[in-house]
């Protein structure tokens, strides 16, 4: 998708180039000739061009434009693609916090993608219900343990 995206960028560039160019240039040679022709009473409707010289620094200002139009163009592509990964965040955010499920199976799905790579990470899985209790969460083991540790240390000896 990536290469597609690009190839139709550098076509969409080119073309753009060259319909900015022969339009300044067929504007150009119109008004040269209508200058020329009109004391005559002559209308030049057709001219060809067959080549055109271009000196070194029209080359660069031209190289210039085409290279902030194809950064325009990345930039617009690249903040669409972060729109679109940001709506699948929300959307998989949304299915986390109402299926707890689905954390455990992502959490699972982690695991397995680490152990298929060949590197040297150790992973020490650990059961959900502890990741909840290091996080301190309301109704978990670690703040009823807190809970009992006050009401202990508020009985008489």
């Amino acid at each position: 998708m990536a290469s597609s995206s690009r190839e139709r960028l550098n076509r969409d560039i080119h073309r753009d180039i060259h319909r900015d160019i022969h339009r300044d240039i067929h504007r150009d040679i119109q008004n040269i000739l209508d200058d020329q022709t009109d004391v005559w009473g002559i209308k030049v409707v057709n001219v060809e061009v067959k080549h055109v010289d271009l000196n070194e620094s029209m080359i660069r200002a031209i190289a210039r434009q085409a290279e902030a139009g194809r950064n325009r163009r990345a930039k617009v592509i690249n903040a669409e693609g972060e729109m679109q990964a940001s709506e699948r965040l929300r959307g998989a955010a949304e299915v986390i916090s109402t299926q707890p499920q689905a954390l455990q199976l992502r959490y699972l799905q982690t695991l397995a993608d680490m152990s298929s790579d060949r590197a040297t990470t150790a992973v020490f899985p650990l059961p959900m219900e502890w990741l909840s209790t290091l996080t301190g969460a309301p109704g978990t083991t670690h703040s009823s343990q807190q809970e009992a540790d006050s009401e202990a240390s508020e009985r008489p000896a």
